[in-house]
């Protein structure tokens, strides 16, 4: 643990070191002189605050001799279970899945699936029972009958192309 903590903090020593270059570089000349001299001193002010009491902090709970060496966060109840239940994000996502997600777009994409794809193809189911009833009045089912009636129609018109 020691070594990432010692690679992350020269870096910042280095980026810190390397300020003025690099806002240059990144932001070109337009970002210089919008800023007043002391108009940034307060965030370093606290910024620095709070590395140092981080750092006290550190020493009190896990480099003093006789400490410990269990965090603040261990000893809090309700730290513990925050940082334990990782900040609850996986609750929040199973509540925003459960009433977001599921109850209006899936409700949604299903009374779209039953009113709509539904209807359409019950409509369409209908239309085609109800031709088949309307031309079964037409159809007498006596095919030998039919296809006689039909002879007899078109033999005399084959009849009369034929010689005329």
């Amino acid at each position: 643990m020691v070594g990432p903590l010692i690679i992350l903090s020269g870096m910042t020593l280095a980026l810190g070191f390397f300020e003025a270059p690099l806002e240059t570089f990144l932001i070109g000349n337009a970002g210089i002189g919008i800023q007043a001299e002391g108009a940034g001193l307060w965030l370093i002010s606290v910024s620095m605050a709070l590395v140092i009491f981080g750092g006290f902090l550190a020493w009190f709970e896990f480099g003093r001799k006789g400490s410990q060496q269990v965090g603040f966060v261990e000893r809090i109840p309700a730290l513990r279970a925050l940082f334990s239940e990782r900040w609850y994000l996986d609750h929040f996502f199973g509540w925003f899945v459960k009433n977001v997600v599921y109850r209006i777009f899936a409700d949604l994409s299903a009374q779209n699936d039953r009113r709509v794809i539904d209807g359409c193809i019950d409509g369409f189911s209908r239309l085609v029972v109800r031709s088949g009833r309307a031309l079964s009045t037409l159809q007498s089912g006596r095919v030998r009958y039919n296809l006689m009636v039909t002879f007899a129609v078109l033999a005399p018109v084959a009849l009369y192309f034929l010689f005329a």
